[in-house]
């Protein structure tokens, strides 16, 4: 019986030391890889530009300032001028009859035209018979009208119409309507006028 315990034993430590060492002991080094971090390269700087520059850096293009839409407005077309002659506005600004010097003046016949034909049937002045010492004097014009053929020919507010032409105007029966048609064909008009006690001569040229 006894044998057959002492077999049993021997045989229990021959399996318990088999096992051991079939079993070796973890170790706590780390094995080495084999791997290697792959070299990095910086790409080769380019034909002056900066070593250190990134490779994929731009820079940004300047912005431009927009431009201003065209201006839309639009010059108006210049009136038309004629060349006719426009009869002249009693009392309007037009000056037909130009001044040349002291009590000298200038104008185109078709300009004179156009102020008698205005004149034709309108009241332009007050025209009475004038009286100097008691005796006839020429026609007094008052309230000449601005603008007018009276005013244009140098006719002044209170004037004394003595001579045209060297005509003496007659003080009674003065036919105002036949002294404007008798401007018509004059080349040049000489007035003879009376103006605040001293003679005045006016003289108008007409061009044809």
């Amino acid at each position: 019986m006894s044998k057959l315990l002492r077999c049993a034993h021997a045989i229990v430590f021959t399996v318990v030391v088999a096992s051991c060492s079939s079993n070796p002991k973890p170790t706590n080094a780390t094995p080495k890889t084999d791997e290697t971090t792959p070299e990095t390269r910086a790409p080769a700087p380019t034909a002056g530009g900066d070593a250190n520059q990134a490779p994929n850096s731009t820079t940004p293009a300047e912005s431009k300032p927009a431009k201003e839409p065209a201006s839309s407005s639009t010059t108006p077309p210049a009136s038309p001028t004629s060349g006719a002659t426009r009869p002249a506005k009693i009392g309007g600004p037009a000056t037909l009859i130009r001044p040349i010097g002291a009590n000298r003046f200038e104008t185109a016949r078709a300009d004179l035209t156009g102020l008698l034909d205005a004149a034709q049937g309108r009241r332009i002045a007050a025209i009475v018979p004038g009286v100097r010492m008691g005796k006839p004097h020429g026609v007094k014009i008052y309230a000449v009208r601005k603008g007018s053929l009276y005013a244009q020919l140098g006719i002044r507010n209170g004037d004394s119409l003595l001579t045209v032409n060297g005509a003496q105007v007659a003080s009674l029966g003065f036919d105002e309507r036949q002294f404007q048609d008798s401007l018509r064909s004059m080349g040049q008009i000489v007035l003879g006028l009376w103006r605040r006690g001293a003679p005045v001569t006016v003289t108008i040229i007409v061009h044809d």
